[in-house]
């Protein structure tokens, strides 16, 4: 398990849960040729998945 990790803001957060995210995908379909994400609801996530969004290598 990894080490607690505290942002300065939300927009932090979200940029390094993206990015985390991204990553992981983009190693996924390297490794697999595909790959598969389950999101959760609710408004917390929404600016993390907007960027997700809007990252064109994912």
């Amino acid at each position: 398990m990894s080490a607690p990790r505290i942002f300065d803001d939300p927009s932090a957060l979200a940029d390094a849960v993206a990015r985390a995210a991204a990553g992981s995908l983009a190693a996924a379909q390297a490794a697999r040729g595909g790959a598969h994400l389950m999101l959760c609801g609710g408004r917390s996530p929404v600016d993390a998945y907007r960027r997700l969004a809007a990252d064109r290598a994912v």
